[in-house]
């Protein structure tokens, strides 16, 4: 009777961690579905923002700035694509800057953070906060103008 009520115990810790571990979809990750083609950005369009020297990612000549780092592949990355590059084409203050990942070594060691999404705010060449994960990376899209 003892190892049943563990074993319920240990199923019910498991489920919960699991289902606590799944992202909600906002209403602004189903909207970037019902672009129309002509409307549909890619990460090309903006080949002017990419940083592909890791000893760059801090070291921009504006001091002020944000980075987006994003994987090939990465499910939450490819939901947010529409929205993070429409907001990039609408920007009039911020900029942010796109970093392709393939590696983990792709993200400059002193950034602390190795996972995609990923928007990291740099200030005078230090990284003065980060947000990781799909719904981060929205609600601090949504701040940038």
């Amino acid at each position: 009777m003892k190892r049943k009520r563990l074993f319920l115990l240990g199923f019910t810790i498991l489920l919960f961690v699991a289902g606590a571990g799944c992202e909600i979809q906002t209403s602004t990750v189903a909207t970037t579905t019902t672009l129309q083609p002509e409307d549909q950005l890619d990460y090309s369009d903006f080949s002017e923002l990419f940083i592909s020297d890791v000893s760059m990612q801090l070291s921009m000549p504006e001091d002020d700035y944000y980075l987006y780092f994003y994987m090939n592949g990465c499910q939450s990355c490819s939901e947010i694509k529409q929205t993070i590059l429409h907001k990039i084409q609408s920007l009039t203050e911020d900029k942010i800057y796109l970093v392709l990942v393939k590696f983990e070594s792709d993200i400059h060691e002193d950034i602390g953070v190795a996972a995609v999404p990923l928007i990291v705010h740099v200030v005078d060449h230090e990284v003065i906060s980060f947000y990781k994960g799909k719904t981060d990376v929205l609600g601090a899209l949504a701040e940038l103008k």
